[in-house]
């Protein structure tokens, strides 16, 4: 597995597309992941709904471990802002952090993309 993280609006979609993987399944808040793309997009909206779920990303993710072996993963990296006052944005935050550290040890390269210029990680 790949796992491409940065912040917004930094190039991950498009470095995961030179990879070649030209579909990519966007995730969100739905309780529904799909790896048959091969790529996903989108995880830090699917974080915010197990948190308003009440369920922990990295359990979720970590039942499904077989599924996304071979995918190209695209995470958010939102670590450095502000940190929220309500509450819920700043579970949402450190829930995803929690799911990008697990997905980054599991990863057989990381690559952290930084105004379109790729870092590898591992």
């Amino acid at each position: 597995m790949i796992f491409v993280i940065g912040g917004a609006h930094q190039g991950r979609t498009d470095f995961v597309r030179g990879l070649g993987y030209e579909a990519i399944w966007e995730a969100g808040e739905a309780d529904a992941l799909d790896f048959s793309t091969g790529a996903v997009r989108g995880l830090d909206r699917w974080v915010l709904g197990c948190v308003r779920r009440g369920e922990s990303a990295v359990e979720r993710f970590a039942a499904r471990e077989a599924e996304w072996q071979n995918c190209a993963l695209i995470g958010t990296d939102f670590s450095c802002g502000v940190v929220p006052m309500d509450a819920e944005l700043r579970l949402w935050r450190e829930e995803n952090g929690r799911l990008n550290n697990y997905l980054a040890t599991r990863a057989d390269r990381v690559v952290r993309l930084f105004c379109g210029l790729p870092q590898e990680l591992k």
